[in-house]
């Protein structure tokens, strides 16, 4: 699953919500780390993203425009 508040979702182009959670369905975490309290982040289009996971969960918990666009 994947979660994303109401207020992060504004952060988002409409068309881009959907193509993020596939992305974190992925689990794009390193896989020789499993810890529940890290945040993780990856870049996606022109956003970084950052989130957390929890028994197969994951979060969003920030997303923050990329200051280079």
């Amino acid at each position: 699953d994947v979660e994303i508040n109401d207020t992060l979702r504004e952060k988002l182009p409409p068309d881009k919500i959907e193509e993020l959670i596939d992305a974190l369905r992925e689990d794009p975490r390193p896989s020789y780390i499993e810890n529940d309290e890290r945040i993780y982040g990856f870049y996606f289009d022109k956003y970084e993203i950052k989130f957390t996971v929890k028994e197969k969960t994951a979060t969003v918990t920030d997303i923050i425009p990329n200051k280079k666009d």
